[in-house]
């Protein structure tokens, strides 16, 4: 059978580059721009298949997981009929799977009729590759460094995601390694091993413990293949093999192993380290990994139905303050808590016969297709491995790095025709309607999210209302999407602020949110202010109840329930809710000053050290009192610690007040806040200082300039987010572009530090 000539074969790998490194990605998926361009291409390739196959009398083979694609079918419709209430989202899992499945046919068609090979394959990955290191060094360029207080950059490149994009490193750098393992060249071995370290240097910087571990077990695989491929696993055979080497040759291979072990133990003891750092300690992954069996438990038969889990996570955890996942971070409990144990038999058994597969085609395999199916087997077990710890496969571009290294590890070196008179029927007529059904309501999904995303576009033109009539199409289109009600009534909201009327209509939206999502305390949230904007004081209460059992850590939700309880009259309930309110820090938002019993629950509560600073500093600073010397002395010596950017601010504030040192002082440490920021709220803790000196200078317009330029970074738009990614409910799982904002502004919900807002409040 003839090979791909020249133009189909840079089709191939522009195609490829279209699709890794941009088409696949999240903004890939939610960007309606994208999908039609993905659409159209993925129809054009459809039919290039069907076409091909025709004309050159293609036959049908049968692939190494025909048979065990029924019990995932099983798995899957088990999952659905057990948990018909969401099924809409349970449809878009089943979307994708249908895509990867329709992936997995055509490529293995068109490698067992001898169109495609293997290598080819590889190399047109590597290809598309050199975008995502391109775009990933950019960043890295762009970026600060520091090592001192282990802060990296943690590029995503075009993927957008470290962890994703450490996932896709761990295929580009398997298959760039088996390449240079077993080169056709020798010029290969030295361009493949460049490409493979390049890769590699990025993914250290991507800082994905769980793709560390996964690039590691995939480069052990391949150092073992490499020695089986040498006859060399063997400890005699070792002992020959290093005899016959030349001095050089040994200092070169001990030289290289001393380099890798020094690398070994860099990366250890910062994998090590890692877990003492905010956020990134074991304690995140335990929780998930305990809510995704308690899912299990609760089903053990047939799961919550697949892309689920991020439902389940909401309903088990406080969100707010915890984020969003749509994953167990580790598959295996990812298919248990979303397929149940038919899920896992489905699994377990997949894996046994790829294994299988994958044996057996390394011993039948020639050597023009070793490094292609060395490479691609050492990516599946690194891909493996890494969804031990992680789950990046949720992204497209991810799952599609996964499934062409399994594609080229497992596809039969000797494929094997379809004789069976009813496969040989129902086969092509399963997968080209398969195609159809696909593509069919691909375009119809594209074209209610082109309506649904216009809709939003209004919003850069603060039109509320006519962005939320407008996204009546994309409802009335797909009603059982949640989202759609969401940021329907999200939108009314916002218009109901100066056009009352919208109240009624956004209330309405969200009743039909959180009947679609009854665990969503934003949207209770939301639903409560908006209940009590009309006068529906009883039911505000209810809901704003709902949302503090939905998110019991979030003290801003219990706030605003003891807001509502005090104002109607219910002192007692106000007083417990307010109870809850408490964090030390949160005393210092003026609300709490507002009302007799917010000011008698705030005298009850001890100051965090940093706000008595705060507070003290302030008091020191509007009366023009001295501090007290040892303390001022204890805060200055802090300045040689000082790690943030409001750290640097508070020494203004002391230098100011204690003994003013000269005037460039001033300015060497506003340039290091600056180096410091990372944020728009590091900004305002800048203008705050540089306020204070305009102050000092006696330049009060300058001052109060000062501060209003900090007061506009921190106050809440609906195009920055309130609640840290809290954007994910949309992005990760729906797959739809949202608002970044989640409260509207009849919900208490501050988000800035409650001392640089109380600084700024005493300040102007």
């Amino acid at each position: 059978m003839r090979r791909l000539s020249l133009l189909p074969r840079a089709g191939l790998f522009l195609f490829f580059a279209y699709l890794f490194p941009f088409g696949g990605t999240f903004n890939g998926v939610v960007l309606p721009q994208i999908k039609w361009v993905t659409l159209v291409l993925m129809t054009i390739i459809v039919a290039l298949w069907l076409v091909t196959r025709w004309r050159q009398k293609w036959i049908w083979y049968r692939t190494s997981l025909d048979n065990v694609l029924i019990l995932w079918a099983m798995a899957f419709g088990l999952s659905l009929l057990a948990n018909s209430e969401v099924w809409r989202r349970i449809l878009i899992g089943l979307w994708f799977v249908g895509v990867y499945l329709g992936v997995w046919y055509i490529v293995q068609d068109a490698l067992a009729n001898g169109a495609l090979k293997r290598g080819l394959l590889v190399d047109a990955f590597l290809f598309a590759g050199l975008l995502v290191l391109i775009f990933g060094y950019i960043q890295l360029g762009s970026s600060s460094f520091d090592l001192a207080q282990f802060r990296l950059p943690r590029p995503g490149s075009t993927i957008g995601n470290p962890n994703s994009l450490g996932a896709y490193l761990i295929v580009l750098i398997a298959l760039a390694a088996g390449r240079a393992a077993f080169p056709r060249n020798p010029a290969e071995r030295i361009v493949m091993g460049f490409y493979t370290l390049v890769a590699g240097l990025l993914l250290f910087f991507t800082f994905s413990r769980g793709a560390w571990l996964g690039s590691g077990a995939a480069l052990g695989i391949l150092g073992l293949m490499v020695l089986h491929q040498r006859d060399l696993l063997s400890w005699s055979r070792l002992r020959v093999w290093w005899v016959s080497l030349v001095p050089t040759q040994k200092n070169g291979l001990i030289a290289g192993f001393l380099a890798i072990l020094v690398v070994l133990i860099l990366v250890g003891v910062l994998f090590w380290q890692s877990f003492s750092q905010g956020g990134r300690s074991s304690d995140l992954r335990l929780n998930i990994y305990r809510v995704a069996v308690d899912l299990f438990v609760e089903k053990p038969l047939t799961g919550h139905g697949l892309f689920t889990f991020g439902r389940g996570l909401e309903r088990s955890q406080s969100m707010p303050p915890q984020q969003p996942h749509s994953h167990a971070h580790n598959v295996i409990l990812n298919v248990a808590a979303e397929l149940g144990v038919f899920g896992l038999i489905a699994m377990f058994v997949t894996v046994f016969i790829a294994l299988g597969m994958i044996r057996r085609n390394w011993r039948e395999v020639t050597l023009k297709d070793q490094a292609a199916l060395a490479g691609s087997t050492a990516a599946v077990v690194g891909f493996g491995v890494h969804h031990l710890t992680d789950t990046p496969f949720m992204m497209v571009t991810v799952a599609l790095s996964g499934m062409l290294v399994l594609i080229v590890a497992t596809a039969p070196l000797k494929p094997v025709p379809i004789t069976a008179t009813w496969r040989r029927l129902g086969h092509p007529i399963a997968i080209v309607g398969l195609c159809v059904l696909l593509l069919g309501s691909g375009f119809w999904s594209a074209r209610v999210v082109s309506r649904y995303f216009d809709a939003l576009l209004l919003v850069n033109e603060d039109d509320y209302r006519g962005a939320a009539q407008q996204m009546q199409a994309a409802i009335d289109a797909d009603p059982a999407l949640s989202v759609y009600h969401q940021q329907q009534g999200f939108l009314y909201g916002m218009a109901s602020l100066t056009m009352p009327d919208s109240a009624e209509n956004a209330i309405a939206a969200y009743e039909n949110f959180v009947k679609l999502e009854p665990q969503s305390a934003v949207g209770w949230a939301n639903l409560a202010g908006l209940y009590w904007q009309v006068g529906r004081q009883d039911e505000a209460i209810v809901a704003m109840e709902n949302a503090v059992e939905a998110a019991p850590l979030s003290w801003q939700l219990w706030f605003n329930l003891g807001s509502f309880r005090e104002t109607a009259g219910d002192l007692e309930g106000a007083r417990t809710a307010y109870a809850n309110a408490l964090p030390a820090g949160t005393i210092m938002y003026p609300a709490w000053q507002e009302t007799e019993l917010r000011r008698e629950i705030a005298q009850q509560t001890v100051l965090s050290d940093d706000a008595q600073m705060a507070e003290r500093i302030i008091q020191a600073y509007i009366t023009q009192n001295t501090l007290d010397e040892a303390f001022a002395d204890l805060w200055w010596v802090s300045r040689e610690k000082a790690t943030t950017a409001n750290t640097v601010i508070y020494m203004i504030a002391i230098s100011l007040i204690y003994e003013p040192p000269p005037a460039d002082y001033f300015e060497d440490l506003i340039a290091e806040a600056v180096l410091l920021s990372q944020t728009e709220e590091d900004q305002a803790w800048i203008h705050l200082g540089r306020g204070w000196l305009a102050r000092y200078a006696d330049d009060e317009a300058g001052a109060l300039s000062e501060f209003d330029e900090a007061q506009s970074l921190i106050a809440p738009g609906i195009g920055r987010q309130d609640y840290v990614n809290g954007i994910n409910f949309g992005y990760a799982l729906s797959l739809r572009y949202v608002a970044p904002r989640q409260f509207l502004p009849q919900v208490y919900y501050p988000t800035a530090n409650p001392l640089l807002v109380y600084l700024l409040e005493n300040s102007s």
